[in-house]
């Protein structure tokens, strides 16, 4: 499958730019590289897109799902639609932990030059820590990220991904994490709820989301 949206796209930038913010390991590293990435691709990007006060929001969503995957002792990580975040370097400093970071290929050729970089100038491996390239409405693309991982359970994640989807995609999403946790057992952690106010405006949002995605 293909998207308008396997690209270093103006939402990725502005939520790794919001996020240097933050405490959140890694982050200042990854916006370095991403914008250099960036290049003059979208440079129409306003000062109320960069607005700073929203950064709490991106850093309490992030911290949240930290928490929850720890609480959960997990040692199989699929975060799905990874992006720019630096979850998977951070969590695979525990050589116990297995991490496979699923996006589209251009997001994922991206995220894997801005790793090497980071991890290179920091001296540190993380041959725990994997990459594929895929779409999370694919579930052979899903079941092949799965294929790094022992038959155990796994937990699979995704932060800020299905406000890009319609029902109908979010539903794909849903039955192909239903089926590999069906396959290997485990959980599945994400932020991303809708809530019932807002279902009446669903295609609004996702079309104003899509437009920020192509502008």
């Amino acid at each position: 499958m293909t998207s308008s949206h396997d690209s270093v796209s103006p939402t990725a930038w502005i939520v790794a730019y919001r996020r240097t913010f933050s405490d959140i390991p890694f982050s200042r590293e990854i916006f370095e590289q991403l914008d250099k990435l960036r290049g003059d691709r979208f440079p129409n990007i306003t000062d109320e897109m960069l607005n700073p006060p929203l950064s709490p929001q991106y850093e309490a969503r992030q911290k949240i799902i930290d928490k929850y995957i720890l609480a959960t002792g997990a040692k199989q990580i699929l975060e799905m639609a990874a992006g720019f975040s630096g979850r998977g370097m951070q969590m695979t400093e525990d050589q116990q932990v297995s991490f496979v970071e699923l996006d589209l290929p251009k997001v994922i050729d991206d995220k894997v030059r801005i790793a090497t970089a980071i991890l290179s100038a920091h001296g540190m491996k993380r041959p725990n820590l994997y990459f594929e390239r895929g779409n999370a409405l694919s579930y052979e693309d899903v079941q092949r990220a799965a294929n790094h991982f022992k038959q155990e359970p796994i937990t699979v994640v995704n932060e800020g991904f299905l406000r890009y989807l319609n029902f109908e995609q979010k539903a794909t999403v849903a039955r192909n994490v239903y089926n590999l946790l069906q396959e290997y057992g485990g959980q599945w952690i994400t932020s991303d709820i809708t809530l019932k106010k807002l279902i009446d405006i669903e295609d609004e949002v996702t079309h104003h989301n899509r437009k920020i995605a192509r502008m």
